[in-house]
């Protein structure tokens, strides 16, 4: 969403192609950064959650995990990332909720982020490969 940092990635992210298999879009407005392959039939083995909208993020793209496949939610320990108060809170709920459907594992991470004084938390969830 953020255009100055979208260039700074995609330009790191350039290093690695062709050898990595790569999307990466710029999404400005939330509708767009929501709904990115919300109605695609690919399936990934990592989805990553950051930056705002995450609730919104997360219901879209569950169905796009494929078997084995791996969802980190990143700051669960904070209020919102879009402004509206518990957003985060009813992202990882429903994560936790889609996780105990699928018989899989969630584990909950405290680090500290690069470039950051402060620890921050995350849930790492994984659903079963059979």
């Amino acid at each position: 969403h953020d255009p100055q940092w979208y260039a700074e990635v995609n330009r790191r992210l350039n290093l690695l192609r062709p050898s990595a298999h790569i999307e990466y879009v710029l999404a400005e407005d939330s509708t767009t950064y929501t709904s990115f392959k919300a109605l695609s039939h690919d399936q990934f083995d990592l989805i990553l959650i950051d930056g705002p909208w995450r609730a919104d993020c997360l219901l879209n793209c569950m169905h796009l995990l494929k078997k084995g496949g791996v969802i980190y939610l990143d700051n669960t320990d904070a209020e919102s990332s879009s402004g509206e108060p518990g957003e985060i809170d009813a992202a990882a709920q429903t994560l936790q909720k889609f996780i105990k459907e699928k018989q899989g594992t969630l584990e909950r991470f405290t680090d500290f982020a690069p470039g950051c004084v402060f620890a921050s938390e995350g849930y790492l969830a994984m659903v079963k490969s059979s």
